[in-house]
């Protein structure tokens, strides 16, 4: 679908905002343009097949333009991935909520129970007979569905696999299958700067399932879903027990990696002779972790007294994983292989763009 890009300006001000609609969507956003007081002063037409088109912020630079471009033209959607299924949560709203137990209500999540890559699960609970929804039986990436268009960061993920309820405000993404990894997977992508930067140039307050089922997602991607499921598990435990995201900014390098290795390949020597990647090298150092049994002790802790056997292997997967973890951080860091590599793809032109347009935004 061709659409057209508006050069415009906002009355008394300098700088000039590009406002994108495709072709179904010009009378509307011209109504828009001339309510809210612009001065159109170039037209242009682009091949941007993204049927949200029309949505791209009026900030949008061209050349943070080409970059959505090429994300939206070459990888697919979630919508297209058939084992990924988009819902929100039950309908009601807080008055419903209570803060203890009662007979006939169920746990249930609310937005601010969830942060980027953990959920902080506290104690609201909802009348099971006014639980409205299906699905509640998978374990689920959750997002925030609700966020005000000044806030950062946009997108806000975490994976819930404990199986509960949430509240209508929030969105989730299950997989019909029941691969759990692909949570985790799914989880770091849109946390990821990348998405941040893609979300950052759309005009929306609401992630509802129209906007989700639009996100770029590539395919056939097994080596680089398995890491980052892991890092996805290893997010979640630092996050919870340090309050820190140690693996972040290898996560962001991995995704970077996925979307763009095929510029990196043509337009700059990243990798070196022998064609390894960074997930060849990661591949090598990350491992598995006895999260789910950490998580259900951790959870199970939080709301009641576990007995002595539980809490002494609470406290013993607790070490376990927290000395894995700084090790595997150590490994990261003293490779030589990985530094090389992520210090090229940071010195990438789009993703220096994409860094700095973060940053900018914060």
């Amino acid at each position: 679908m061709q659409s057209i890009i508006i050069k415009c300006v906002k009355r008394r001000h300098n700088s000039y905002n590009h406002i994108i609609i495709n072709s179904k969507r010009v009378e509307e956003t011209l109504s828009i343009i001339k309510n809210q007081n612009y001065k159109v002063k170039e037209i242009s037409f682009s091949n941007i097949e993204n049927d949200s088109a029309y949505r791209i912020n009026h900030n949008t630079s061209k050349k943070d333009l080409e970059i959505i471009k090429y994300l939206n033209n070459k990888y697919h959607k979630i919508k297209d991935i058939e084992e990924l299924a988009i819902t929100r949560g039950t309908e009601g709203g807080k008055s419903l909520l209570k803060d203890s137990v009662e007979d006939g209500y169920t746990e249930i999540i609310i937005p601010s129970s969830v942060d980027r890559n953990f959920v902080n699960y506290c104690q609201n609970y909802f009348p099971l007979d006014k639980l409205t929804g299906k699905h509640y039986d998978h374990n689920k990436l959750l997002i925030i569905r609700i966020r005000n268009i000044n806030i950062r960061p946009r997108l806000v993920c975490a994976v819930d696999n404990l199986k509960i309820a949430c509240m209508k405000t929030l969105q989730f993404i299950y997989n019909r299958n029941d691969k759990d990894d692909d949570l985790f997977y799914l989880m770091i992508i849109l946390n990821s700067n990348l998405m941040e930067f893609y979300t950052l140039n759309y005009l929306t307050d609401d992630y509802n399932k129209s906007f989700l089922e639009l996100l770029p997602l590539p395919e056939d991607q097994d080596k680089y879903k398995d890491l980052l499921s892991l890092i996805g598990q290893y997010q979640e435990f630092s996050q919870i027990t340090t309050g820190k995201n140690i693996f972040g900014l290898i996560s962001n390098f991995l995704v970077y990696e996925i979307y763009f290795h095929s510029r990196f390949s043509l337009e700059e020597e990243i990798y070196s002779e022998d064609k390894l990647f960074l997930v060849d090298f990661l591949s090598k150092i990350l491992k598995s972790i006895p999260f789910d049994e950490w998580i259900r002790l951790h959870r199970k802790s939080n709301i009641e007294i576990l007995s002595k056997t539980e809490s002494d292997s609470l406290n013993e997967k607790t070490k376990e994983v927290t000395e894995s973890l700084n090790d595997i951080d150590n490994k990261i860091k003293d490779t030589p292989s990985i530094k090389a590599i992520t210090e090229k793809i940071a010195s990438h032109p789009w993703v220096k763009r994409i860094e700095s347009s973060i940053t900018l935004n914060k």
